[in-house]
């Protein structure tokens, strides 16, 4: 897609997958590894509690008792799928990961370990996934570094292993965007980009603002094989946010417009504390959070290297194609964060998968900092000591409190 590489042979192909394959692996051990040193955080039981009943759903097709309704009835939904149209309108695709991660892990994995496998996993692919695009697209060099900026952020390495939403997201979006970036585009790499979408749309409401980015990419280059990916890509999508939602099942309109009510109408009101000053739904925080929130956890090496990329991709200008792709995917969630309205808690796990992307930037950067940048004229030779030491690569567990 935008750097127009020379064509791999079969053989380059299998090799870039198999280290693709290993680079997710180790991702996958790395997080199993160091999951028993993080406790149980804010939000896990909760999340963990819904899961449970949609395990409780899932055994009921194999055991009913007599008098208990059909899984698919109305009943049975209301009862085990407490998401989309129900609390606080958060979608199922997270509780479906949690419940069959458990149950694919509970036997040899200690009981929150399990529920937090199935995230784990979801988050590994995602890592091969970025490896596997960027090396493709600039070279194996910024492949390397990027898949590595997503494990040595503090914030978005934790994340990646408890049992909710947000890392999920953030690995979903990952993977469509990978799917998107397929050289050779067809109606079978249309659909998994569909079913990729579909499933960011149904982990979290910020999903749904997913497709956007590559909406304006296809826009402003009049590509008209992405364009036709995302005609049947989009559609795709939500095809798969009802079939991953079963309270849409029966109220498939209403049902909608309760799913966008609960995510543009929120009851409860939480404060949060920004630079000295408290903010809640009647006093937006200020335009520029999200670029502070970045600033201050991201670690100073890894977003130089991001500045660098951003600053490359800026040179390059529309003829970078792919490097354009990626700001747009970092940049629309740090948009919508700063918009009036928009609810102000939880710092920076409302715009999650922003950091993803801020990875591949960083991957970018470090690649041009190498002159090893495929397909793309280098930039101007910059000290290493202008950089600063590699911070990222010493992570600090985060303040869970």
């Amino acid at each position: 897609m935008g750097t127009d590489p020379d064509t791999p042979t079969r053989r380059e192909r299998r090799k870039l997958l198999l280290c693709s394959a290993a680079i997710a692996l180790a991702a996958l051990a790395l997080l199993l590894a160091t999951s028993p040193r993080l406790p149980m955080g804010w939000d896990e039981g909760n999340a963990i509690g819904r899961a449970q009943k949609i395990s409780a759903w899932a055994r009921s097709w194999a055991a009913r008792a007599p008098g208990q309704p059909h899984p698919l009835s109305r009943q049975a939904i209301e009862e085990h799928w407490p998401y989309t149209t129900r609390v606080e309108g958060h979608p199922a695709f997270y509780g479906i990961v949690l419940a069959a991660g458990q149950w694919t892990s509970g036997k040899w994995l200690p009981p929150l370990e399990g529920w937090r496998f199935g995230p784990m996993l979801l988050f590994s692919l995602a890592t091969g996934a970025m490896f596997h695009a960027m090396a493709r697209q600039f070279g194996q060099a910024a492949g390397l570094a990027a898949a590595l900026a997503l494990l040595v952020q503090p914030r978005l390495f934790a994340h990646a292993h408890f049992a909710l939403a947000d890392a999920m997201l953030a690995a979903c979006w990952v993977l469509a965007w990978a799917a998107f970036t397929s050289p050779r585009p067809n109606w079978r790499r249309a659909v998994l980009f569909g079913l990729l979408l579909g499933m960011a749309m149904s982990t979290k409401a910020p999903g749904w603002f997913a497709p956007i980015p590559f909406i304006l990419w296809a826009a402003l280059y009049r590509d008209g094989r992405r364009a036709a990916a995302l005609a049947l890509g989009l559609p795709t999508a939500l095809a798969a946010f009802y079939l991953l939602n079963p309270p849409l099942w029966h109220e498939p309109l209403a049902g909608l417009a309760t799913f966008v009510h609960l995510n543009t109408h929120r009851q409860v009101n939480v404060a949060i504390l920004f630079l000295g000053r408290m903010y809640d739904l009647h006093h937006a925080l200020p335009w520029y959070n999200t670029l502070v929130w970045t600033a201050i956890t991201v670690p100073a090496g890894l977003l130089a290297l991001a500045v660098l990329g951003v600053l490359g991709v800026v040179r390059r200008g529309r003829a970078d194609r792919a490097g354009v792709l990626l700001i747009l995917n970092w940049l629309i969630l740090l948009v919508v964060r700063a918009l009036p309205g928009t609810p102000p808690h939880d710092g920076i796990r409302l715009f999650l998968p922003s950091f993803a992307f801020l990875a591949a930037l960083a991957g970018l950067g470090a690649a041009q900092l190498l002159g090893r940048l495929k397909g793309c004229p280098p930039l101007e030779p910059i000290a290493p000591g202008a950089i600063g030491r590699a911070d990222g690569a010493q992570y600090v567990w985060p303040s869970l409190g």
